[in-house]
């Protein structure tokens, strides 16, 4: 079992192997939702070492991270949450915009989640931890890159286009 430092306060399910986990959920009928990100976002560049903790509008601790690599790039989102996304990454969701040279509009990529029914804590790709309420989502698009987001993300930044059953694609 790996080692998980987590918050005092969040003392709730451990998650060993989220494919799984989601894999679970799915077999069991969880609602698959479809939605394409819409919200811009703007960028900055940092330097190599420098610590991005994504912390919510609200105080919430989500997950933390560290610029690995010069062409990395941190992502600041509507809800005042920062992330790093590699160049190559960036450049598959992202497009320049006309409002500023630091904003970027999300490319119509459509998004699968699926909404988690109880507060977990699980190792995402970039290796930390990320800390998830009941009620939040996780990004399943691509199965070896789950992570997740708050509800509140979902709601504000994305358009839903559907959310049924799971069925076997």
């Amino acid at each position: 079992m790996k080692n998980f430092q987590r918050p005092f306060f969040f003392v709730k399910m451990i998650i060993e192997d989220i494919q799984d986990y989601v894999q679970n959920k799915l077999h069991s009928g969880t609602n698959v939702i479809y939605a394409d990100k819409t919200a811009p976002v703007r960028i900055k560049h940092s330097k190599i070492g420098t610590k991005i903790i994504t912390k919510m509008a609200d105080g919430w601790l989500e997950t933390e991270n560290e610029v690995r690599r010069i062409d990395d790039v941190v992502v600041c989102g509507s809800h005042g949450e920062e992330y790093i996304l590699n160049a190559e990454e960036f450049a598959r969701r992202y497009e320049p915009s006309s409002n500023s040279l630091d904003s970027r509009q999300p490319k119509p990529i459509k998004q699968k989640f699926i909404c988690i029914d109880e507060d977990i804590t699980f190792y995402a790709p970039w290796k930390a931890v990320m800390y998830m309420r009941k009620g939040d989502v996780l990004n399943i698009t691509d199965t070896q890159n789950i992570y997740g987001i708050t509800a509140a993300i979902l709601v504000t930044d994305y358009t839903v286009s559907r959310a049924f059953p799971a069925v076997e694609e």
